[in-house]
C-alpha cells in the first residue's frame, strides 16, 4: 500500500531516507541534497550533515 506524501502526517521522531548512487562520494552527497530538497510537507526538516563523517574518513585515508 502506498500513500501520497500529502495524505501522510509526520510527527517528531518520524524519519525518512533518500538513497542515491553516484560516481563518487561528493557527487552522491550533492545528489542526496538535491533529492531531499524536493521533499515538502509542513514541518519538514533534514540534516545538513549528509555524508560528512564518510567524507572525513575518505579525506584522512581511513578505509575501515
Amino acid at each position: 500500500m502506498s500513500f501520497p506524501i500529502a495524505s501522510r502526517s509526520a510527527s517528531a521522531g518520524d524519519a525518512g531516507a533518500v538513497t542515491v548512487w553516484a560516481k563518487d562520494l561528493k557527487a552522491a552527497q550533492a545528489a542526496a541534497y538535491a533529492a531531499v530538497e524536493k521533499i515538502h510537507f509542513d514541518g519538514a526538516q533534514f540534516g545538513r550533515d549528509i555524508a560528512v563523517k564518510a567524507m572525513s574518513r575518505v579525506a584522512t585515508g581511513i578505509t575501515e
